[in-house]
């Protein structure tokens, strides 16, 4: 039993052998592409210091034209607050100008309003008076019209006394 048992115990060795003969060559597989994969890698990480180097002379370059633009654009500032200002003044000394002219036109139309005011109550008396005349006028009217009325009655009155006797 004990040839049966190293034969079971050979054949189980030989077994193991092959799995780790398999094993070896997958070991051997696997470091290989990991050499190939760190070779990637470490061509990528060459790249990328690359990369980094360009892009920090890429900051280096805009960091010099934004400093140069700054200045352009406080010149331009500048420049713009100047010429603002003379608009400004120029601008300012327009508008006073035609206030005054304002002022000058308003002060006629007060004095012209005033004086229309004037004339105005003039004309509302000479109307009150004259229609205190008309009134007086229409009254004179109908005392002449009450007149003749008895002028007509009399004319009548005289007609009639003058048939009678004519007759």
């Amino acid at each position: 039993m004990t040839v049966e048992r190293y034969e079971f115990r050979l054949t189980r060795l030989e077994e193991e052998v092959r799995e780790l003969r398999r094993n070896q060559v997958d070991t051997s597989k696997g470091v290989d592409a990991l050499a190939s994969h760190m070779k990637k890698h470490q061509d990528l990480l060459l790249s990328n210091h690359k990369a980094i180097a360009d892009l920090e002379q890429v900051v280096l370059t805009v960091t010099h034209d934004l400093k140069a633009l700054s200045v352009k654009v406080d010149q331009n500032h500048i420049a713009m607050e100047s010429y603002i200002d003379r608009r400004m003044e120029s601008f300012e000394a327009s508008v006073n100008q035609r206030f005054d002219h304002v002022d000058q036109r308003f002060e006629k139309v007060e004095s012209d309003v005033s004086e229309l005011k004037s004339e105005v109550s003039e004309l509302k008396s000479d109307v009150y008076e004259l229609k205190s005349e008309v009134s007086e006028l229409k009254s004179d009217v109908s005392e002449l019209k009450s007149d003749m009325y008895e002028v007509k009655s009399d004319i009548a009155e005289i007609k009639s006394l003058l048939k009678e006797k004519l007759v």
